[in-house]
């Protein structure tokens, strides 16, 4: 109620004013499908209509938590590869619901390169050696390597660990050593020499007099 008074004190006319609740008409996301990639965030807006409507919830969910988060203002974050969906539920003060659904796409780290710890390997017959290669970037959610060796009568070549091979040298030669990324075929080759093994020399390094003194 207001009240209009005049300078003396007294009322001149009173005006009864009530509030009006705006109704929700309707709602939309401000996208329908989204990629994201894994471990990258995001964030998903939404329009009221009319742009006043009075809401008393407004509530996000993901359709599995495993692969995506949300938080309650609409900010998103990739936690796994796969597919969910995104939903918001809205509530205005008459009580209406209106439920809307993106879905979101969260695609693979992708591997952009492979570093190996050397260039060329240089050893001789009977020896070993161990090479080691990664794929970049770190996080890549694929970090497969295989590996191969153009000649392996001349460097015996084992997978020890995941991105690293033992390598021994079997007879005098070269071949390449390569080491590929089972994402995207991304492949970085070794030089390996095999050398002769050292000679050994059979004479004595001294000699003992046994001839007798006078």
């Amino acid at each position: 109620v207001i009240s209009c008074t005049s300078r003396d004190g007294n009322i001149v006319k009173t005006v009864s004013v009530t509030a009006t609740k705006i109704r929700l008409v309707s709602a939309s996301l401000d996208t329908d499908a989204l990629e994201i990639v894994h471990y990258d965030q995001d964030e998903i807006a939404y329009t009221l209509v009319p742009q006043d409507a009075q809401l008393t919830g407004a509530v996000w969910s993901s359709g599995n938590d495993s692969v995506l988060s949300v938080d309650q203002s609409g900010h998103i974050t990739a936690l796994g590869v796969g597919q969910t969906n995104v939903t918001l539920t809205l509530t205005d003060s008459f009580g209406k619901q209106i439920v809307l659904s993106a879905g979101v796409t969260v695609t693979p780290v992708r591997v952009t390169d492979v570093t190996v710890s050397a260039e060329e390997v240089n050893m001789r017959i009977g020896t070993s050696r161990d090479v080691t290669a990664a794929v970049v970037p770190t996080n890549a959610d694929n970090q497969n390597i295989s590996w191969s060796v153009s000649a392996p009568s001349v460097v015996q070549m084992t997978e020890t660990a995941p991105g690293k091979v033992h390598l021994t040298g079997l007879q005098a030669g070269s071949a390449v050593l390569s080491a590929t990324s089972q994402d995207g075929g991304i492949t970085r080759e070794i030089g390996v020499n095999v050398f002769g093994s050292l000679a050994v020399s059979a004479e004595p390094r001294f000699t003992v007099n046994t001839a007798g003194h006078d």
